[in-house]
């Protein structure tokens, strides 16, 4: 049942005939009072909707019959897409679909026949397949997307802190009066539609709903900027350049951006840099129409650029060609003219291109039109959105999420979207979509103004500038094409390539690339294209691998499997035999050791039915009449846990336990003498044998120390040091153990 509808739901026209071909139940009404039919209107194809109706009557006609969770687990929330067969509850009805009904009647009255006299409940049962109408108070993709960004808000952290209370005011700095701190309105939760994004991703792609961002604040209009000059008295002027002649304003603003980076110092730092940067910089954003249909794209329409005295909105549907899938393909001479006026604008590292989420912009701008150079080459790109996650993390006094929290916290004003999802491709434009695009790209540049003056305020002490102590947020940007035939022969997509620093995908039926790096380094080599017959020697390899670790790790549950099936070893019952000599190299590991002191018949029962069970992580393990001391001195000085150490030349040595663990408290218990006064052990127990072994580090082997009696005691740091006499010195001399005891006399670690 709801694989029908999650598909639905996601406009999978493949998957829902997939599913109507498995025979997926369609006579179902969920618990908002829809249908597969109802709901299918709005979000499939009419060829999909048609073989929905078909297939639905065919089950009503077989005897098939609705199940109704709308009456039985209904949410008590208001929905669309409501089928008129049914009986709708007061929750879901209103005046909206009262014509609604009223046709749905008529088509009853107008039925012939045996159904005239059937109860109006029962009467969908004799309904043809292609009556009207389907669905009630019909949904669209925006309305739809706003109700989940409302859903997902409410149930994030930020959401539920907004929804349980009102949040403190914020003290802000505004971008037109940096001097002089603002406190808006009180953000708080209220009623209210969000503005959710169809395909184009000029914000950030989450977008915000409008619950968050208060409707008293006042909208922010192009006419509350203003321009940079001396008396900053006018808003910025907005240009549309829709002829060729019109590209020499744009042409002329750029020369007034040059002059100022020729007046300026080049060795100014701190807050003069940024400052500087700020004074230079470029918005830039884009639209397009938005795709209604999933996996079909537009190419950009309009592209707004602005500096803080002008906006300019270049329609590039009027002054470049789409459609151009060739990136050799020659420039008309608007194109070229617009190419060398944006290539001065991109290719300066001086001048930086200020974006919300700038990266999708810039791709679409590159695949739109592909033969177009300066498209493809971008230095000192600062993405807002990227600055803002970095500098200013989400809390409940900011979030900068979407371009709209930003102006709202930043600028204390309300931006609306309402003409995001316009069509961008009519001509000529609406005023309203004029100012909105205008807006979107005049306000880059004091948002960032606005946020580093508000990132200084808080950080008071911090002297070194914004951008010098944060530079990677200055980013240069390479795109281009690939061979679309190479890739499309290659064995897969991802290896037909090698691109550092960046990645490629295909849109607008184009393989592109894109690479970024810090601006000012030196950037990345361009892609390397793999042979075919490479690629089917990596692939092998590749393989060859897989396989080892398959191999490998099937050994390893057999391993385990056999494993299971034995039994472990208690050691504490299993006596030593005859200790190593002194001086003697055991192995890598505590159990290369212990197997030395192992009987012959003890080694042969492990072989058949069981495994030795002991802690292999400890540093003391019990036998049935020796304790098996182990040491470890390797690792870094300021990480040791433990104070072992040489003394005496190395005939003592101190060992650490901790009492606070099982089996150390049962062998202080045996081995105490210190505090206590005492000269033999605490324990009445038979005499039991200290075997020592030690190593310099984790990659050499454990030496044999022979038998060791403990002689004292001293508390250190929540644990106790028991110093050890080594019985068996004498056998040492000449030895690794003192070339161990002459160099970790002070360093110490045990494990």
């Amino acid at each position: 049942m709801a694989a029908i509808f999650y598909a639905i739901t996601q406009d999978r026209d493949d998957a829902v005939k997939l599913l109507m071909n498995q025979g997926a139940n369609l006579l179902i009404i969920n618990n908002k009072g829809q249908t597969p039919c109802s709901m299918a209107i709005t979000h499939l194809q009419p060829e999909t909707c048609q073989a929905m109706f078909e297939k639905e009557y065919e089950q009503i006609q077989s005897g098939g019959d609705f199940k109704n969770f709308r009456a039985s687990n209904s949410d008590g929330k208001q929905y669309g897409d409501l089928d008129p067969r049914f009986e709708i509850d007061d929750v879901n009805y209103g005046e909206d679909i009262k014509d609604g009904m009223e046709k749905y009647k008529e088509t009853l009255s107008n039925t012939s026949g045996r159904h005239r006299c059937l109860n109006e409940a029962n009467a969908y049962k004799y309904l043809p397949a292609d009556f009207l109408p389907r669905s009630l108070r019909p949904t669209t993709r925006r309305s739809r997307q706003s109700r989940a960004e409302e859903f997902r808000f409410k149930k994030s952290k930020c959401g539920s802190k907004i929804q349980s209370s009102k949040l403190p005011p914020s003290r802000i700095i505004l971008a037109d009066a940096l001097g002089e701190e603002t406190t808006p309105a009180e953000i708080v939760s209220t009623s209210g539609n969000g503005h959710g994004t169809a395909t184009s991703d000029n914000d950030h792609a989450a977008q915000v709903t409008m619950q968050d961002i208060p409707q008293s604040l006042p909208q922010l209009r192009l006419k509350d900027l203003r321009t940079a000059d001396e008396d900053g008295s006018a808003p910025p002027e907005v240009v549309l350049i829709d002829k060729a002649i019109t590209i020499s304003m744009l042409s002329n603003e750029l020369g007034a951006t040059l002059d100022k980076i020729r007046l300026s110092s080049a060795e100014i730092a701190g807050s003069d840099y940024d400052n500087q940067l700020i004074c230079h910089s470029w918005g830039l954003d884009c639209e397009w129409k938005p795709s209604r249909d999933r996996g079909r794209e537009y190419p950009v329409s309009v592209l707004q650029l602005s500096s803080f005295n002008q906006t300019f909105l270049l329609d590039l549907q009027i002054l470049c060609r789409s459609g151009v899938t060739d990136p050799s393909t020659r420039m008309t001479d608007t194109e070229t003219l617009i190419n060398e006026v944006l290539l001065q604008l991109f290719g300066n590292p001086n001048i930086p291109i200020l974006g919300f989420g700038i990266g999708g912009d810039i791709t679409k701008l590159v695949v739109s039109f592909p033969h177009i150079p300066c498209f493809r080459i971008y230095h000192s790109v600062i993405d807002l959105d990227v600055l803002f996650r970095n500098c200013f993390p989400p809390s409940r006094h900011n979030d900068f999420r979407s371009l709209q929290r930003a102006v709202c916290y930043l600028l204390g004003k309300r931006l609306s979207k309402e003409q995001q999802c316009s069509n961008w491709q009519q001509r000529p434009l609406a005023d309203a979509q004029v100012e909105y695009a205008a807006l979107d790209a005049v306000l880059l540049p004091r948002l960032l103004k606005a946020a580093i003056a508000s990132y200084e305020a808080r950080h008071a002490t911090f002297t070194r500038g914004f951008f010098s102590k944060h530079p990677h947020l200055l980013l240069s940007w390479r795109l281009g094409f690939l061979d679309h035939q190479h890739i499309e022969a290659s064995l897969s997509h991802r290896t037909s390539y090698i691109i550092q620093n960046g990645a490629f995908r295909n849109l607008l039926s184009l393989w592109y690339f894109k690479q970024s790096w810090q601006t000012g380094k030196e950037g990345p080599a361009l892609p390397e294209i793999v042979p075919l017959e490479q690629q089917k020697d990596q692939a092998e390899t590749r393989e060859n691998k897989e396989g080892q670790r398959l191999a490998s790790k099937q050994k390893t549950k057999v391993q385990r499997k056999e494993r299971r099936k034995k039994k472990p070893l208690k050691l504490s019952t299993v006596p030593v035999g005859a200790p190593p000599a002194a001086g003697h190299f055991l192995g890598y590991t505590k159990e290369s050791c212990i197997l030395e002191l192992l009987s012959s018949h003890v080694l042969a029962a492990l072989e058949d039915e069981n495994y030795l069970g002991f802690n292999r992580r400890g540093g003391i393990i019990q036998m049935k009449n020796a304790w098996l001391l182990f040491v470890n001195f390797g690792g870094c000085e300021k990480l040791q846990k433990f104070s072992n150490k040489f003394s005496g030349g190395g005939r003592f040595m101190t060992f650490s336990i901790d009492p606070r663990k099982d089996l150390d408290s049962i062998f202080y218990d045996y081995v105490s003498v210190g505090y206590h006064g005492q000269d033999a052990p605490k324990m009445a127990t038979p005499s039991k044998l200290l075997l020592l072994f030690a190593r310099s580090n984790s990659g050499s082997q454990y030496l044999s120390c022979g038998e060791c009696i403990c002689v004292g005691e001293e508390a250190c740091n929540g644990g106790i040091d028991l110093l050890l006499e080594v019985k068996s010195f004498e056998d040492l001399v000449g030895t690794e153990y003192m070339n161990m005891a002459r160099l970790r006399s002070s360093e110490t670690q045990s494990m």
